[in-house]
């Protein structure tokens, strides 16, 4: 599965390959969730869904799992953001050669 964003001019930039086990998307941790990214599968995928409403009521009442959920999640975004920042480095600096 790869991630991927859409940039201004409407191209899609790969920013992740995902293998088996990895998290997709974690808008749904949120009632007001929002898309941030947009997902090709490149090969086959068997992909597991969670209802977002029924994980969050689960959260709340039990604080140990949301808190591992949440810690867990967490780590996913930050290795998200640094992808999505080396690929913004690497855009512009393709750009300034060009």
């Amino acid at each position: 599965m790869q991630v991927e964003s859409s940039v201004l001019d409407g191209e899609s930039v790969p920013i992740q390959i995902l293998g088996p086990g990895d998290m997709l998307g974690c808008s749904w941790l949120f009632s007001s969730a929002y898309w941030q990214f947009d997902s090709r599968a490149v090969t086959p995928v068997k992909a597991l869904c969670f209802y977002g409403t029924h994980l969050r009521q689960l959260c709340d009442t039990n604080h140990e799992l949301g808190y591992d959920l949440m810690r867990r999640v967490s780590e996913i975004v930050i290795l998200r953001l640094q992808a999505v920042r080396r690929k913004l480095v690497e855009r512009a600096e393709h750009h300034q050669r060009v």
